[in-house]
């Protein structure tokens, strides 16, 4: 049963009195999925560099196409390795 002054707010993390709560996302530590989003993001800003830069050789349209399609490749490795190194 919750009282005044306990509980949890699941958006902030803090207990309702404004304390942090014990099992938010920062007090325990980053995981799995958590790193699965990590690892995707860093892969797709890489992807998405390396295929816009091949592609503006050609021009913008082709740079954007070909950087669609290096951030799809970029979430698929960045997966990969967080899959790999991560469990």
């Amino acid at each position: 049963m919750l009282t005044a002054g306990s509980g949890c707010n699941s958006i902030s993390g803090h207990d309702v009195d404004g304390r942090p709560s014990s099992g938010n996302a920062w007090s325990r530590g980053a995981s799995i999925p958590e790193m699965f989003k990590v690892y995707s993001f860093i892969g797709a800003t890489a992807g998405s560099y390396a295929g816009w830069a091949l592609g503006s050789t050609v021009g913008v349209m082709t740079a954007f196409m070909v950087g669609m399609v290096g951030t799809g490749v970029g979430i698929y490795v960045g997966r990969r390795v967080a899959r790999h190194y991560g469990g």
